[in-house]
């Protein structure tokens, strides 16, 4: 039975192969930081293609004796390998589905996923002093960070990435309660000194988007939870 389904199953191999190998020539466009035209030709993934082709048609036939899986999975090794005949030769992109599957693919990687040592010694430190107004500042100071470098981030964002956002601004907005009127206007007013002039379209580099769309949203992730520690550890201590 397995040798019988042989042909069939790798005709689908082939036709899937060349999604992971390309042998060929690539020429791509970007605007705005976003690629818009990508033309390629894989010469080895036609050419896997066909053969995949060649052998699906082989084993499409029934034959007496032998299971119907046999021409169902020649059927489709057949789709799989005209699907990559036609991505092969450009007329066809796979970026629309890669995009709708994982939608930061094309962004760069984020790295910050808690505090570190160095971080929490930061915030341990701060903590041991036993001073709620110097507390109170590190948090002002860690959230003018979070918040103005966030700025940064959306502003580029709108310009060059359609407004996909990689912050929670409504987290890096969000200020603690025991925070006064007075306080919530200081931290306003050094945001607003800090603005920086807006992004255009001739900012929209590959060197512009590896930091803007990936270390300074790290940055904002961590000033961010810097600030939360403080705040965490401030009302534990008001508390007592």
């Amino acid at each position: 039975m397995f040798t019988r389904l042989a042909p069939p199953a790798i005709g689908v191999l082939l036709g899937l192969l060349p999604f992971l190998l390309f042998v060929g020539s690539t020429n791509t466009v970007d605007v705005n930081g976003v690629r818009v035209r990508e033309d390629s030709f894989n010469l080895l993934g036609l050419i896997l293609a066909v053969i995949g082709i060649v052998l699906a048609m082989r084993s499409i036939r029934p034959l007496p004796g032998v299971t119907r899986l046999r021409p169902i999975l020649a059927v489709f090794a057949i789709v799989v390998c005209l699907v990559q005949i036609l991505v092969s030769i450009g007329l066809l992109s796979t970026r629309p589905i890669v995009s709708a599957l994982w939608p930061d693919s094309d962004l760069p990687p984020l790295t910050f996923t808690e505090l570190d040592e160095g971080n929490l010694g930061l915030v341990k430190g701060l903590l041991q002093k036993d001073d709620l107004e110097q507390i109170k500042q590190g948090i002002a100071g860690y959230k003018l960070n979070a918040i103005a470098e966030a700025n940064r981030h959306v502003s580029y964002a709108d310009v060059c990435h359609g407004g996909r956002y990689r912050v929670d601004l409504e987290a890096v907005n969000l200020l603690p309660d025991f925070m006064s009127a007075e306080d919530r206007a200081d931290l306003e007013r050094r945001v607003a000194a800090d603005h920086r002039t807006p992004p255009t379209v001739a900012d929209c580099t590959p060197r512009n988007t590896t930091y803007r769309m990936g270390e300074l949203v790290d940055r904002v992730n961590r000033s961010n939870a810097m600030a939360d520690a403080l705040i965490a550890g401030y009302l534990e201590k008001h508390s007592q």
